[in-house]
């Protein structure tokens, strides 16, 4: 019988991961809004689960926004996403649209489960690992 045994290193390599550094224009610092269309809003509320801050993204019209934040990896590592995530009112617009709100790598199809409606709170994890492949992603 072998016995292998793994350390592993939990280290959180986003910059501002819980959002409680705001730039002069009401933004986390790190972080950048993107929207396929015109219209959504992106910020810091004092709305929290822990901190002094959280982020929104707010899309009155149909809309597909993120808070975007480029990360170097390591090739060959292990990293898991996750994120307390809370929403209200999330709707599917699209014709033939399943969407919903979730966390995921951007330019890949790694995502977590998506929530339509209303959810008072609650941890979002991708189904699958990021790629280990790029330095950033």
């Amino acid at each position: 019988m072998w016995l292998f045994l793994c350390s592993a290193i939990v280290l959180n390599t986003l910059q501002n991961p819980g959002f409680e550094e705001v730039g002069d224009d009401g933004l986390p610092i790190g972080w950048r809004g993107d929207a396929w269309g015109e219209g959504a809003s992106f910020g810091v509320s004092k709305e929290t689960r822990s901190g002094r801050f959280s982020a929104f993204i707010r899309c009155p019209e149909r809309n597909d926004a993120r808070l975007i934040q480029r990360v170097k990896l390591k090739p060959h590592s292990i990293y898991r996403l996750s994120a307390w995530v809370r929403t209200e009112d999330v709707r599917v617009a699209e014709k033939g649209g399943d969407v919903g709100a979730n966390i995921g790598v951007y330019g890949t199809f790694v995502k977590s489960e998506d929530v339509k409606g209303r959810r008072d709170g609650g941890r979002f994890r991708p189904s699958s690992s990021p790629p280990t492949s790029p330095t950033s992603t």
